[in-house]
């Protein structure tokens, strides 16, 4: 027999779409559902799970949905009394899931795997860094963010707000014993950063790290694209909300690229105009800008001969969009990929800024957490991707400028931190 879970949701704003996601005894996301009412249902074989919803602002609940005597599980979420609703069971017991046993001997007192792991590698937690990265004509500088301390991750979840100045940023993670992982930073928006403490202690980072705009109209376009599911996005949210976000790019051009990814998945090209156009020519920074002008120009050109007579145009778009850095939406680096591919395949693989810049997106690609909203990969250096969970441990330890950086990372690095004056480390 099924069990039928009723989900009820009291409080919070009534516009937002939500998402609720169902995870398994393995802290597995087996379902997913948008919804925008207060009240829905469905059924699933009948087991424990843990009930989570995810809100736009970035908070997240979990409850637990057990069975009662006629295979029916009722959750509330009182949005109303959030110190209540924390303080409830929300993690399934520990006898459920050894995952859960060593998630404990890792963030236990003495913080160490006492188990063996995949790699035959002893953990210790140490201390996590964290670091705003920025480029500027081409050169990185870094400056610690003291407000993101270990203490306070290990106690689950951490929030914390970040406004950086500059162009293109990235928000390095520096997991101990694994690679960092950097997450994309929009520019020029009041930005909040969620990090939890991760339910599974064999990925490649110990904590997960979710960015939050402060245009709740433009993050909630962001995590319903994000979804996949776009005909319930278009039932969700009007796309007129779209059209507005991209034609008010001088006032917020990170909210606007959102609208025109949005548009571009929807296929609602008209709706576009030349406003693309001109977040690409006005924004040159913006990497999304030149990759949604691209796709635009590719997805109105819908016969080869109108494509081979704009294939000069949307070649430089891509490359152009390459010169700030990595797009700041995992969207747009989907996009950078699928259009440098058509590009090769049209100059039969001649183009070697074509080849090139292939090359190095699919390397970000291979170590990047596609889940994410905003650009997520995992590596040692913002120009290094690598997934690899542990650094080589027969490096010697290295110095740059009389500072020990440690053997975790190498001697690439060493030569890109030297070239650089501004390092704080």
């Amino acid at each position: 027999m099924d069990l039928d879970i009723k989900v009820k949701i009291l409080g919070g704003q009534n516009t937002e779409p939500k998402q609720l996601q169902v995870l398994d005894a393995n802290f597995a996301v087996i379902a997913e559902h948008w919804i925008s009412q207060r009240n829905y249902s469905f059924s699933l074989p009948n087991q424990l799970y843990t009930i989570r919803l995810n809100l736009v602002s970035g908070k997240r609940y979990d409850l637990i949905a057990a069975a009662d005597k006629n295979s029916t599980a009722k959750i509330v979420f009182d949005l109303r009394d959030e110190k209540s609703l924390l303080e409830q069971i929300s993690v399934l017991p520990l006898e459920l899931t050894p995952e859960e046993r060593l998630l404990h001997s890792i963030f236990g007192d003495k913080g160490i795997i006492k188990k063996s792991n995949p790699l035959n590698a002893t953990l210790e937690l140490g201390i996590t860094v964290a670091r705003l990265w920025t480029r500027q004509n081409g050169v990185w500088t870094t400056k610690l963010l003291p407000e993101i301390k270990q203490e306070k991750l290990i106690s689950g979840e951490l929030t914390v707000t970040i406004k950086p100045t500059g162009l293109f940023h990235l928000l390095e993670i520096q997991n101990p014993n694994r690679v960092s992982q950097f997450i994309s930073v929009p520019k020029g928006n009041t930005v909040k950063c969620i990090i939890r403490r991760t339910s599974n202690p064999f990925i490649a980072a110990f904590y997960d790290v979710t960015l939050k705009l402060s245009n709740r109209r433009a993050q909630a376009l962001l995590s319903l694209m994000n979804s996949g599911d776009m005909s319930r996005a278009k039932s969700l949210w009007s796309l007129n909300d779209a059209e507005d976000l991209l034609q008010e790019k001088i006032s917020d051009p990170i909210a606007a690229a959102i609208g025109g990814y949005y548009l571009l998945k929807t296929g609602e090209l008209l709706r576009m105009h030349n406003w693309a156009e001109n977040l690409s020519r006005w924004f040159e920074w913006l990497p999304d800008g030149h990759i949604i002008y691209a796709w635009q120009m590719i997805l109105e050109n819908n016969n080869k001969e109108a494509f081979e007579n704009n294939d000069r145009r949307i070649r430089n778009s891509l490359l152009r969009s390459m010169e700030g850095g990595m797009p700041i939406f995992s969207e747009g680096v989907r996009l950078l990929y699928d259009g440098l591919v058509m590009c090769s395949y049209t100059f039969e693989q001649s183009d070697e800024s074509i080849e090139k810049a292939l090359k190095d997106v699919r390397a970000f690609l291979a170590n990047s957490d596609s889940t994410k909203e905003t650009t997520t990969y995992f590596g040692s250096y913002p120009e290094l991707p690598d997934k690899e969970p542990f650094g080589n441990p027969i490096l010697p330890p290295l110095f740059t400028e009389n500072r020990l950086i440690g053997n975790s990372v190498s001697y690439d690095i060493v030569q890109k931190l030297n070239e650089s004056s501004h390092h704080e480390l």
